[in-house]
């Protein structure tokens, strides 16, 4: 359907067919000019003062010419006359649309004319005309079709009221008036009697019998009837049922009350079944530290001890229960007893941009079926497994404990946390709210198993796959995507095209290996960090 001044028309008086109206519908709502006209349709139809179009017999707005325009009998060629003359005047647009909803009231919705007023026009006329009690015949559209009506009075409201039946002042004759009032008076009948049948009715009395004499025949006697004597019951003596012997009765003693608990006493703990079993205390070595070059600085504080003492390479042994502390720019290799070698890789940032420092770790005597023990506080791990077989290491990371498993030499974990405290919170070293820490472990090389004791089985997953938690038995969540370079092991040096970075990278190399020249394995960490601060020209130099 063409998008036209008549067919806007027609779609504003709802005279179209459904799939047309939606057709035109979508095709008005993606054209700005047709929502203008219709919008300026509404507004000329209502505006009050306008005055009637000029016509003439030539004149495109003749009333005839619109009539066929509206009718769609008007040539082609005058079509677009009709319509440029309405598009530029309100007036001619005006009165095209006022016409078109006329039109489609008077063929849409027939005139019903009152009989009164049906009378009063044949009482105008004289001779055989006028016959005022000539009943009105079919209302006629003006455009001289019959419309299709499913049923008579199809349209009167009180059809359904009348049963099928003709209105009262509808009838024919005066027969068939009387045909109505004999069917409603008998309807009326037959609901009375059934009413009448539904009623309660009294029971008749008995008849009353007269005083007079009266004349009663005498019944013949009843044939004697002699008793018949009951049965003689005859009942097989009941055997008693022996009586158990009874020994003599015990007095029932009553049940004894626990001993009361001591008012002082706290209540026992419900007993909450281990999600892992907690590490051993064992002082004993566990691995000891690979010489590397450069040299790393990983420092021990031993038990009752006053300061951390630096691992050597002639005294490699690396103690269980101990905390180690991987020095920032520093990464160390441990290989432990079972052969599991890990990794401790601590950061600055010139040669590693990563949110963390130093590494933080303890070693612990491995549980059976297990090759490894350790807790990271903070820093990054990289555990492998020995060349003979699989491994199975425990990481315990502040209040969860984690399972990797390395089925094979050539799978490679790491484990990485980053501890941070919330803004405005005071930092107490002993007693307080411990930092908020981030946990990651990823699959690095080959495939990596990932386990919770008693709380999750993430099986085992291929690399690049990493999972992300709080460390404090909150959701673990898997890091979209692949992970990237950031968790993969970096070079000596990083690279960079201009030098800029990398000469950063190699003086602070320098330093660190100067640094880790001057400490001795019996020599406090914190003495030579002192004198290394103090020395002229070095605090001033310090990036």
């Amino acid at each position: 359907m063409r998008l036209t001044l008549r067919t806007l028309l027609a779609y504003l008086d709802d005279t179209l067919e459904p799939a047309e109206a939606r057709d035109l519908g979508l095709r008005v709502a993606k054209n700005d000019f047709a929502r203008d006209l219709i919008e300026r349709i509404k507004k000329v139809t209502r505006r009050r003062g306008l005055a009637a179009p000029a016509t003439g017999p030539d004149d495109v707005s003749d009333p005839n010419t619109v009539a066929e325009y509206l009718s769609d009998t008007l040539p082609p060629d005058q079509v677009a006359r009709v319509e440029e003359n309405c598009l530029n005047s309100d007036a001619h647009l005006a009165e095209v649309a006022a016409c078109h909803q006329i039109l489609t009231l008077v063929l849409t919705e027939p005139v019903r004319v009152p009989p009164s007023a049906h009378q009063r026009m044949y009482l105008m006329v004289t001779g055989k005309a006028s016959n005022p009690n000539r009943r009105p015949g079919r209302t006629v559209p003006v455009g001289g079709a019959m419309p299709v009506t499913q049923a008579p009075d199809a349209d009167d409201a009180d059809a359904p009221l009348l049963l099928g039946m003709r209105r009262y002042s509808a009838s024919k004759s005066a027969r068939g008036r009387a045909l109505q009032i004999t069917l409603v008076a008998g309807l009326a009948a037959c609901l009375a009697v059934a009413v009448w049948m539904a009623m309660p009715q009294e029971a008749a009395a008995p008849p009353v019998a007269s005083r007079g004499p009266t004349t009663v025949a005498a019944a013949p006697p009843a044939p004697a009837v002699k008793p018949v004597p009951p049965p003689a019951l005859t009942l097989d003596p009941v055997k008693p049922a022996p009586v158990p012997v009874v020994g003599p009765l015990k007095p029932i003693e009553p049940p004894v009350p626990p001993p009361p608990a001591p008012k002082d006493a706290d209540p026992a703990p419900p007993a909450v079944p281990p999600l892992a079993a907690p590490p051993r205390m064992d002082r004993r070595a566990v691995g000891k530290l690979e010489s590397q070059t450069p040299e790393p600085l990983l420092a021990v504080k031993p038990a009752g001890g006053d300061g951390f003492v630096r691992v050597m390479a002639d005294n490699p042994a690396v103690p269980a229960v101990d905390p180690l502390v991987c020095l920032p720019g520093y990464k160390a290799k441990v290989r432990l007893d079972s052969g599991v070698a890990v990794d401790l890789w601590a950061a600055v940032p010139e040669v590693l941009p990563a949110e963390f420092l130093e590494t933080r770790v303890r070693f612990f005597a491995p549980g059976a079926g297990f090759d490894g023990d350790l807790a990271l506080a903070s820093g990054r791990v990289f555990l492998a497994a020995r060349k003979g077989g699989p491994a199975r290491v425990r990481v315990r990371v502040a209040g969860e404990t984690w399972d990797v498993i390395l089925p094979d030499a050539d799978a490679e974990a790491l484990v990485e946390v980053v501890p941070s405290y919330d803004p405005g919170t005071p930092v107490v070293k002993e007693g307080g709210e411990g930092p908020r820490v981030t946990a990651t472990f990823v699959a690095v090389r080959g495939k990596v198993g990932f386990s919770v004791p008693g709380v999750k089985d993430f099986g085992t997953v291929a690399s690049p796959k990493a999972y992300r938690g709080d460390g404090r038995g909150g959701p673990v969540a898997e890091v979209s995507g692949a992970p990237s370079a950031y968790f993969s092991r970096f070079p000596t040096l990083p690279p960079d095209p201009t030098g800029g970075r990398q000469a950063a990278a190699l003086a602070m190399q320098g330093a660190l290996a100067d640094f880790a020249g001057r400490v001795g394995a019996a020599d406090a960490l914190k003495s030579r960090v002192f004198e290394r601060l103090t020395e002229e020209g070095d605090i001033t130099n310090l990036r």
